[in-house]
């Protein structure tokens, strides 16, 4: 929803092209503020500009790179020149390596702190020049849990992110005589965005945020909410508290789970500064690591197509039909107990649904509390394949499992995931056509282990609640992967 005319701030948003960048610049917009967006990427910049004035907002789009200081004074410039001030001035422009310390080149090493850190303090310098001659303004700066705590091969971006927060503590102490600047710093945990894809890799493992995983709009509700009600620092992440804690309270435990945590991922080809390079021009215009499923999602997307040819009518595959029927029976013990039903609408085909739920890297990505995928059996969801994944918030994870049952593609999956020390549930999934949406409708059960006795009662309280952000989730996947 607009505001009024008096309250339309002037923003300036430096790393606007995607992830917390772009939806802040998008939530900013949702409020009528006249922004003025900055990146790298052009094209990428002009597509976010785009999706902002045709919610109404005034858009100013300047390509810069933040470690050129003098592109940073022109884009001070512009804004205050076309708007008059700048009121609040946001930067998330970030880059990542990842790899041991010894393996990432030292040019590497080298661009990540001098855009990460060097970058933001080149932004401050301008904005807090700007907001001295206008005796008010708020610099957002975008830090991160990584700030805070440390994590092997990230050590670039975390030598970065901990000189960020010292000096945004210092630049707090410098401007306390101007009782109208104010420098935040917005810290958020694990978030989807395609930093952790586009990164230089010299670990040879798919890089993923931990988790939990937040979605970039997330972060940027707390920014925008951060830069009406200044507050020195913000957490966004429910586990952020604990995983610092351990972190603080018990070190020698959290370096004993983080390292085999970060060594997590299939296997990826190492990527040196032109891949990078190709890469951030590749997922630029994403607004999360989803994007880079695509490939996987295609081809699942052809397996299903496989089995309707081959199985002919609803592809039920190898299973036999009757039998298949029986067994479903028996899995989900039909008037036994209570099931929690959860329903959601999706804006596609249900083979285009079906294909992210044949892909089991996706997994994580859309059920809440898994963390992140270990691998993937051959055949998944054929039944009596797995997904091996982990469980619960980082650093404090569980190896757990989940089974396919039932694979009639594309109207029915049927799984049975474990998580100790709760149990197991099963999960029945359908889908059906509604002309161009596709409703999927989630059945879930507690079918084994302590929690069993209190099935009833647990369902629609814990089971409902979590699958309806499961399949908000899941919708975004198909979106985005479409």
């Amino acid at each position: 929803m607009g505001t009024g005319a008096q309250d339309r701030r002037v923003v300036v948003i430096t790393g606007a092209s995607s992830g917390i960048g772009r939806a802040t610049a998008l939530a900013f917009a949702d409020r009528g503020d006249r922004l003025v967006l900055a990146a790298r990427s052009d094209s990428a910049l002009q597509a976010v500009a785009a999706e902002c004035a045709a919610r109404g907002a005034q858009v100013i789009v300047e390509s810069v790179d933040v470690n050129d200081g003098r592109a940073i004074r022109d884009l001070s410039d512009v804004a205050a020149g076309a708007f008059g001030r700048i009121d609040v001035w946001v930067h998330t422009a970030a880059v990542m390596a990842y790899g041991r310390f010894e393996d990432v080149p030292a040019e590497v090493f080298d661009r990540v702190v001098r855009t990460d850190l060097l970058g933001s303090a080149a932004v401050a310098r301008v904005a807090l020049a700007r907001f001295r001659a206008q005796d008010a303004g708020v610099l957002v700066l975008g830090g991160s849990l990584l700030g805070v705590i440390a994590a092997p091969y990230m050590s670039a971006y975390i030598t970065s992110k901990w000189g960020l927060r010292g000096l945004a503590r210092v630049l707090r102490q410098e401007t306390r005589d101007a009782p109208g600047i104010h420098v935040c710093l917005v810290e958020p945990g694990g978030v989807n965005t395609p930093i952790y894809r586009t990164a230089a890799n010299y670990a040879g493992r798919v890089g993923r945020p931990p988790s939990p995983v937040d979605r970039p709009e997330k972060v940027a509700a707390a920014i925008v909410k951060v830069a009406g009600h200044p507050r020195r620092s913000v957490s966004v992440g429910w586990a952020n508290p604990l995983i610092r804690l351990g972190f603080s309270a018990t070190p020698g435990a959290y370096d004993l789970l983080v390292g085999p945590l970060m060594r997590r991922g299939g296997p990826v080809p190492r990527t040196g500064r032109r891949e990078h390079r190709q890469r951030l021009r590749a997922f630029a215009r994403t607004g999360g690591h989803y994007r880079v499923l695509g490939p996987a999602v295609a081809q699942a997307r052809r397996r299903v197509g496989r089995r309707r040819g081959a199985g002919g009518g609803r592809g039920r595959g190898p299973a036999n039909p009757s039998g298949t029927d029986t067994l479903t029976r028996f899995l989900l013990r039909e008037g036994e107990q209570t099931m929690a039903r959860t329903e959601h609408l999706i804006a596609a085909t249900r083979e285009d649904v079906f294909a992210v739920l044949a892909n089991g890297w996706t997994y994580s990505d859309w059920v809440v509390g898994t963390a992140h995928i270990r691998d993937v059996d051959d055949g998944w969801p054929e039944p009596g394949s797995r997904i091996h994944h982990k469980a619960g918030p980082w650093p404090l994870s569980i190896h757990e499992s989940t089974v396919s049952l039932v694979c009639e593609p594309p109207t029915r999956l049927v799984m049975r995931p474990r998580l100790w020390p709760f149990g197991e549930a099963t999960v029945h999934i359908t889908l059906r056509e509604m002309g161009k949406h596709t409703r999927i409708v989630i059945e879930e059960q507690f079918s084994g282990g302590p929690l069993l006795v209190l099935r009833n009662q647990l369902n629609d309280m814990l089971l409902g609640r979590r699958n309806r952000e499961s399949l908000r989730r899941l919708g975004d996947v198909v979106e985005r992967s479409g």
